[in-house]
Formats: C-alpha cells, sequence, structure tokens
C-alpha cells in the first residue's frame, strides 16, 4: 500500500503545483499509469517477500496461504477461495485496478492528447512549445471541423501561423493565451 501510495502521491502533488507545466503533468501521469500497471504485473511476490521479512522480523505469524480464506464472520459457511486469491487479487488487484481506474477516468488518452496539445499554443518563449504534429492528433479528435481531405491543408496552415507570428515583433513578449 506504501508502494501504490507513493506513486499516487508524488502525482498528487505534481497537479497540485500551480507553476506546473502541462505537458510535464501528462507525462508523470503517463508514468505513474505504467508504474501501477508494472506494480500490477509483477510487483505481488515482491510485496509478499516485503510482509514475510517484515513478519519474520517481528515474530507475526504468516497465514498458511493455501488455506480458505476465513473473513471473521462464519467459518461454518467456508469460504472458496484461499488467503493467496484473497490477499493478492481480492486486496492488492483491487487496490491497485482502483487507482488505474479512477487515473483512466480523469486522464484517459484522449483527454491526455488533447492536454498535450493545447499546451503547444503557449506563446511564451517565442512559441518555443509551438508542434504541428500535437496540433494535428488533436485536429483528428474533432472530424467534423477537420474533414480528413482538409489536414493536409491544416498542416500548412499551421506552418505558415508559427511562421508569421514568430516572425512578428508584436508577439515577441506574450506570456500566455489569455
Amino acid at each position: 500500500m506504501v508502494d501504490v501510495l507513493e506513486i499516487t502521491n508524488d502525482l498528487n502533488t505534481t497537479l497540485q503545483r500551480k507553476d506546473q507545466d502541462i505537458v510535464n503533468a501528462m507525462h508523470q501521469v503517463r508514468g505513474s499509469k505504467t508504474r501501477l500497471q508494472c506494480m500490477r504485473d509483477d510487483g505481488w511476490e515482491l510485496l509478499f517477500g516485503k510482509v514475510s521479512l517484515f513478519c519474520g522480523k517481528n515474530d507475526i505469524e504468516i497465514t498458511n496461504m493455501e488455506d480458505l480464506y476465513y473473513d471473521g464472520i462464519s467459518r461454518r459457511r467456508g469460504s472458496h477461495v484461499s488467503s493467496l486469491h484473497h490477499y493478492n487479487v481480492d486486496v492488492f488487484y483491487m487496490v491497485i485496478d482502483m487507482q488505474l481506474r479512477e487515473l483512466n477516468n480523469r486522464f484517459n488518452e484522449v483527454n491526455t492528447t488533447l492536454l498535450i496539445s493545447i499546451a503547444s499554443l503557449n506563446p511564451s518563449k517565442s512559441f518555443k512549445a509551438f508542434e504541428v504534429e500535437d496540433l494535428m492528433r488533436m485536429a483528428e479528435f474533432y472530424p467534423s471541423d477537420f474533414p480528413k481531405h482538409e489536414l493536409g491543408f491544416l498542416r500548412g496552415q499551421l506552418m505558415n501561423y508559427i511562421s508569421d507570428v514568430c516572425g512578428d515583433e508584436r508577439f515577441s513578449h506574450l506570456k500566455g493565451i489569455g
């Protein structure tokens, strides 16, 4: 649980910073999703090893993972799952899946791509963040506004736009979009 909280706490702290660059924040979101998925795929053995080591050092009895799981309510009704299944699937996977679902709901691939694309419109530092490819990806999300047959023209228009504004002194001191 500490490892999951470490990943999500770092992300939470990053997202709350007002001076955070949106592109860096979206990369951190992607990185957090990747780390959580890796933990889900390969982290159970490591976690179980840590828990076993902790229990051994502190003389805490470790449940036999092959035994049926007892939920603390009724031994007569019995359980149909092993302790290993309960702790691995019902607890470990559930916690990570819950975190991944939350991140995917708030930052799905489309939202993340759109935020990164919008960040390329930032005029500060003479439009240094301007990325034609990011804007082209954003345009693809709006096919009624940018039909496929017009995307080639859009690329040229974007290239002309950035050339025009970078060469115009009136735009050289802009700090933001607003």
